[in-house]
């Protein structure tokens, strides 16, 4: 009987030891479904929210508290795209520590630039766009 016991207590540990390390191994795609999962749920309450969802009031539970459920799904889903963007963008934040971001005058000069490259190059597609209605004028077309 005891050799017995020890099987299964055996058995139980190596079965709860699964169970842990199961939980405790992360999956390929799991912060895609949480992510896919709770922008759903996200829009959902949402909907909820602004009455575009009505939810039934002969449904149990919700449907006498179809505010709250809302409020609470809401919760829930901001509360899950948070843990899936956090650990997405958590290494960043050294690698922006070090860069050499440039000062303000070369951030004016190189705006003005671009601002100015953005002139000159509408300019010239409105000057290419008379250009081709005058030539299908000319042709009459």
């Amino acid at each position: 009987m005891a050799i017995k016991e020890k099987n299964r207590e055996q058995e139980n540990h190596s079965i709860m030891e699964k169970i842990s390390n199961f939980i405790d191994k992360e999956f390929k795609f799991e912060n895609a479904i949480l992510f896919a999962i709770s922008f759903v749920s996200l829009v959902l309450s949402i909907l909820m929210l602004t009455n575009v969802i009505v939810i039934n009031e002969s449904f149990p539970i919700l449907g006498e508290f179809p505010t709250v459920f809302s409020w609470f799904l809401l919760v829930v889903s901001a509360l899950g795209l948070f843990l899936v963007v956090v650990p997405y963008f958590t290494p960043s934040f050294p690698e922006l520590k070090k860069v050499d971001w440039p000062k303000g005058k070369l951030t004016l000069s190189n705006s003005l630039r671009v601002f100015i490259f953005i002139i000159f190059l509408s300019l010239a597609f409105v000057a290419f766009d008379m250009f081709i209605q005058g030539m299908m004028k000319v042709i009459g077309i």
